[in-house]
């Protein structure tokens, strides 16, 4: 159910928690690189019903970082709408039907999503924060965009391909970047594609904070703190001003306090400076 708020439909409910967020040890800490595991050694869950999209988000619940990406569809749709999501840990590889899941995918992540002691991973994350807020009202705490990370660094290129061979040895197969997303079922070759794109970012996360780490800035951790930095502010600035040319409808879930309980609980801001007063609700 969506309700029509035209006064906040531009207004970021996190914005409080991002402009003063602060960032944990660990977060900044670039000494531990967890290689990927194999794709045939890796479970891979197809989320399409309630059930499974409460299972994955239970298993979700407390990681440290999450790799995060979307498909989205916009030929011939004048703003387009996102078809599927992909998500991975370090041991478990997700991808979720947000054209079955559209209703149930907000309330079910936005406890993780909008967790600062969650650090979501995504590359080139522009128009992903965009779809998030627009067709699920999903706001990111605590984000980390690889591709800015590859501007910080001077690296010749910026594109997920060049760091999947870079660190992985993994050639991208872009055979589908311009698929059609709406098709169900996905063939193998789409799956496949759909989950490389979050399986090894995790692990190129590691790597590129590991260099910005190593940038030698006087401040130890400056380079990983202006990325995060970065990101904070295009969601916080950049992202709701843009906001304003999408429809002003707010899900009626996220007008319910009880919707941030779950965010609040075990006071999970504490430990990186923030609190949870901050948060609007």
């Amino acid at each position: 159910m969506y309700v029509l708020f035209p006064e906040q439909a531009s207004a970021n409910p996190f914005a409080p928690v991002l402009a003063q967020l602060t960032y944990a040890p660990s977060h900044l800490d670039a000494s531990a690189v967890c290689p990927p595991r194999p794709l045939e050694e890796t479970p891979i869950a197809w989320v399409d019903t309630p059930e499974a999209l409460t299972a994955m988000a239970s298993e979700l619940q407390g990681e440290q970082h999450i790799a995060v990406d979307l498909e989205h569809h916009s030929y011939r749709s004048f703003q387009g709408f996102t078809c599927l999501m992909q998500l991975s840990s370090r041991t478990k590889d997700y991808i979720v039907d947000t054209l079955a899941l559209r209703q149930q995918v907000g309330p079910a992540l936005i406890g993780i999503f909008a967790n600062p002691a969650t650090v979501k991973v995504l590359h080139g994350a522009d128009h992903d924060v965009l779809w998030l807020q627009r067709d699920f009202h999903l706001y990111l705490v605590n984000m980390f965009d690889t591709g800015q990370a590859t501007r910080v660094l001077s690296y010749p290129s910026n594109s997920l391909a060049f760091l999947l061979e870079q660190f992985c040895d993994v050639k991208a197969d872009k055979r589908f970047q311009l698929a059609d997303w709406r098709a169900r079922p996905l063939s193998p070759e789409m799956l496949d594609y759909a989950r490389g794109d979050t399986h090894y970012l995790l692990y190129c996360f590691d790597r590129l904070k590991q260099e910005l780490v190593n940038l030698g800035d006087q401040v130890r951790g400056a380079a990983v703190v202006s990325v995060y930095a970065h990101v904070c502010m295009c969601v916080c600035v950049h992202v709701c001003a843009r906001q304003e040319s999408m429809p002003s409808y707010v899900p009626a879930y996220t007008r319910n306090p009880s919707c941030y309980a779950h965010v609040k609980s075990n006071n999970c801001y504490a430990s990186i400076g923030v609190h949870v007063s901050q948060m609007s609700a």
